[in-house]
């Protein structure tokens, strides 16, 4: 995610995340069964929230990110390491059986999860880096409830 410092830059990220949405939630109606179509909705749930709550003029989630979003966008680079660790690394195990994949999946994401807040913490703080883990989980949705059993 671009790093939005400014209301004004929120505001333009959020017009291109709103099309964004809207464009595959088009898609998702029109193109998938009804049992892909509830999957697809548990799947991006989290984020969807996320969007939402960010997008929202005046919601508390919304002030508390502008709160820190100079810091975040300052150091965004370290952020994108940890980032760019969890996706490249998912590629790894893709041949391992099920169990196996979600077992790696939930101790990737919960690196993924620590290594944000670590790198937040050690540029901008306790706030924001409880903010910075808030968002990585709201984000993953049904994965947090998928891999708390293995953590």
């Amino acid at each position: 995610m671009a790093f939005a410092h400014k209301e004004e830059h929120l505001e333009e990220l959020c017009g291109k995340l709103k099309e964004a949405v809207d464009c595959v939630n088009i898609f998702i109606r029109r193109c998938l069964d009804s049992s892909s179509q509830i999957q697809y909705e548990a799947m991006t749930n989290g984020t969807q929230k996320l969007i939402k709550d960010l997008c929202t003029k005046g919601s508390p989630f919304r002030k508390e990110y502008l709160k820190h979003a100079k810091c975040f966008h300052r150091y965004q680079q370290q952020y994108r390491m940890c980032s760019d660790r969890y996706f490249s690394y998912a590629d790894t195990f893709k041949d391992e059986d099920q169990t196996t994949q979600i077992k790696t999946w939930c101790c990737n994401f919960d690196r993924h999860r620590l290594c944000t807040y670590d790198s937040v913490l050690e540029n901008c703080g306790t706030d924001a880096a409880t903010l910075a883990q808030n968002i990585v989980i709201t984000g993953g949705g049904i994965l947090v409830d998928i891999t708390s059993p293995f953590l």
